[in-house]
């Protein structure tokens, strides 16, 4: 598909590539035509079903097909030519909206044991006429093997809701009014009725069609001003610009269209989707059930029980009271109740779901027959005891226990299930489902999938969440400029003090004099390189001194960056004025923020590390200036050479990119530490 910009109107062109008569060679010419809105779609059926056709007699991808076949495939092949000259205006409504009074949407489809196809149209009514476009089209492939035509003529109406749907999804305008026609009375009988029941196949798709559409939006058409009988049957390419596909039937250019009729079934009685008439005799009762849908009304185990009892309570004070005439009298309770209360109340309430939930198997179990081979009980070997209640069977009837313990009652899953496993959970601490279902299991209950539905609870409980809740993670603020602008090294500096470290100063006769040594870390914030000086104390003078040599070393900086650390507070008058012939600025970050210096003190953690390993390997129990000084230039190095970006694993890629390559332009920097075979000695 093209878009002539001259005419603005689209376009086919058609591969001129010649391709091998093969199952594959098919299948890439069909692929080929690229025509989303489906403007062609009563030619590209034609070759659809020709390729389907060709696959089922061969199965190899690249086996030349049969001749007979070929002279088919090839006029049509050669048609596909013929749509270079077929236009299709790309504009859909032609004058401005203001002047448009109607826009409507009608959609066309058909059906036959070809294929399935439908189309459709937009209609505009402004003050010069009326006119329609065509919007989209789609055909299928009719299955194989081939339905009823009912059924089909079904399957269109479904496709014609789909594109419905595609249209209401993708164009941006308000559409007044939309229809559907099709030429299948049938079909039309299926989507009005109201009084009888299909097979499952028809009644999903009236189902489908009622989802989005109305039974009056559903018109009759004739087959011969049925447009999508074009691609449901197919058409010949030379024939494709003058037919109705792109003009649709004559009857939309009238001012009003058909009017709406309402349509029976055809002939219901023989037909075979529709549902035979049954009819239902119902018996009512006067025994009603408490009803289990009550129940639901309660959150918690104990309340239900509670509000059961005192039910009990006031039913009772209605019967009569033996040995005196007359009908009791309504008589409520203000007392609690008792344990006999909340026990008659919990058969109640079991009894009651057990009812709802499993009446078929206690139908089964009262007429001593097996439960059916569906039931979720028949492993539980289900049985009934006095009060009517549902238990588990199994093999320990004759075991010295109690009757909860050996045969405990069945709980159905549902909403009494859900508060009977909160109860027993926030009865033991809100502990997890082990010993949750261990509670439960020893108040005789046996809820039917009770794993599943413990966890849920668990899952729920705000308890439980506060207990054992994951903690949140602090949202990261975006890096300082420092850290994301393209600079020389050490334009942009972190500076931090650590240690201190004691070194041996002198020896004297039986005794040795120590001093204390600090490092002086100057870290890159852009290319993550650092520095490293050996300063004698925290005085300014002995800062300056190495600031001095930073900066003979590594050139000056335009930033300098520290914590308010009390040596740095206490200088700050003199390293200012130093600073300030130097060209620098120094900048403390705010107080009590020493998350803000972690491009620093992550480097500190690191030369800590390795400066332990190193002394831990060269068995110094002293150490000397000129020691500290050379194990801090090592640390340094090794510091320097560490990779700034994930190894890869491509052969392509051997070379790591590490901070030295920045400082000294090379490729490679091995570090030659001289281990410890060669001692550090002065």
């Amino acid at each position: 598909m093209l878009w002539d910009l001259d005419t603005d109107a689209f376009t086919f062109s058609v591969s001129s590539e010649d391709k091998a008569f093969t199952k594959r060679g098919v299948l890439s010419v069909v692929n080929s035509l690229y025509d989303p809105l489906g403007l062609t779609a009563p030619i590209t059926i034609k070759g659809k079903a020709l390729l389907r056709e060709l696959s089922s007699e061969i199965n190899d991808w690249d086996e030349p097909l049969s001749f007979e076949r070929e002279v088919e495939w090839i006029k049509w092949k050669e048609s596909l030519k013929l749509l270079e000259d077929v236009h299709v205006p790309r504009c859909i409504i032609q004058s401005s909206l203001s002047l448009t009074k109607k826009k409507e949407l009608c959609i066309f489809s058909d059906a036959s044991t070809f294929a399935i196809g439908a189309v459709a149209y937009i209609r505009v009514v402004n003050e010069e006429g009326n006119y329609q476009v065509v919007l989209v089209g789609k055909s299928k492939l009719a299955p194989k093997p081939a339905h009823t035509i009912p059924r089909l003529e079904l399957c269109a109406a479904v496709l014609a809701v789909e594109l419905y749907e595609y249209i209401k999804d993708e164009i941006d305008l308000e559409i007044d009014t939309v229809r559907f026609f099709t030429d299948s009375k049938i079909v039309l009988g299926y989507i009005n009725n109201t009084t009888r029941r299909f097979y499952v196949y028809v009644s999903n798709r009236v189902n489908r069609i009622r989802q989005s559409t109305r039974p009056e939006q559903w018109c009759y058409v004739a087959t011969k001003q049925n447009p999508a009988d074009l691609a449901s049957r197919s058409i010949a390419a030379h024939e494709l610009q003058d037919s109705m596909w792109f003009t649709g039937p004559e009857f939309l250019s009238r001012q009003e269209l058909l009017e709406v009729n309402n349509y029976d079934l055809v002939q219901p009685e023989a037909d075979s989707e529709v549902r035979p008439v049954v009819t239902t005799m119902l018996t009512k009762t006067s025994n009603v059930d408490l009803g289990a849908h009550r129940f639901e009304r309660f959150s918690n185990w104990k309340g239900l029980l509670n509000a059961v009892g005192k039910l009990l309570q006031i039913a009772k004070s209605f019967k009569k009271i033996p040995g005196k005439p007359g009908k009791g009298t309504w008589k409520c309770s203000h007392t609690s109740c008792g344990v006999d209360e909340f026990s008659q109340a919990r058969i109640t309430v079991l009894r009651s779901i057990q009812q709802d939930a499993y009446k078929e198997e206690l139908d089964c179990i009262k007429r001593g027959r097996a439960l059916l081979k569906g039931s979720s009980l028949r492993r539980l070997n289900p049985q009934v005891d006095k009060h009517g209640l549902l238990r588990v069977g199994g093999r320990l009837s004759d075991a010295d226990l109690t009757q909860e313990e050996k045969h405990p009652v069945i709980v159905p899953p549902g909403h009494v299930s859900t508060i009977i496993i909160r109860h027993y959970h926030e009865s033991v601490a809100h502990q997890g489902r082990h010993i949750t279902e261990g509670a439960i299991r020893a108040a005789g209950f046996w809820v039917v999938g009770g794993k599943r539905r413990t966890c849920n609870v668990i899952k729920v409980c705000v308890t439980c969440k506060k207990l054992r809740g994951k903690e949140e993670y602090q949202l990261m603020a975006d890096l300082p400029a420092d850290r994301v602008t393209c600079e020389p090294p050490f334009t942009s500096v972190g500076v931090d003090v650590f240690g201190p470290w004691q070194v041996l100063a002198r020896r004297t006769r039986g005794a040795s004099a120590n001093n204390k040594r600090w490092a002086v870390i100057f870290s890159c914030m852009y290319t993550r390189a650092v520095h490293l000086e050996v300063i004698e104390s925290l005085s300014a003078s002995s800062f300056i001194n190495a600031l001095r040599r930073f900066f003979a070393i590594r050139g000056p900086a335009r930033v300098l960056r520290s914590d308010r650390g009390t040596n740095f507070i206490a200088e700050t008058r003199e390293l200012r004025k130093h600073l300030l012939e130097k060209g620098c600025v120094w900048l403390f970050n705010p107080p009590h923020s020493s998350h803000m210096g972690g491009s620093w003190e992550r480097m500190i953690g690191i030369a800590r590390k390795i400066l332990n390993a190193m002394l831990l390997q060269s068995k110094h129990t002293r150490l000397t200036h000129e020691i500290l000084c050379t194990f801090l230039a090592e640390v340094m190095a090794i510091m320097n050479a560490r990779p700034l970006v994930p190894v890869s694993c491509d052969p392509d890629q051997p070379t790591v990119l590490t901070p030295a390559m920045l400082l000294t332009q090379k490729w490679t920097l091995p570090v030659l530490l001289l281990g410890t075979s060669i001692p550090y000695t002065t």
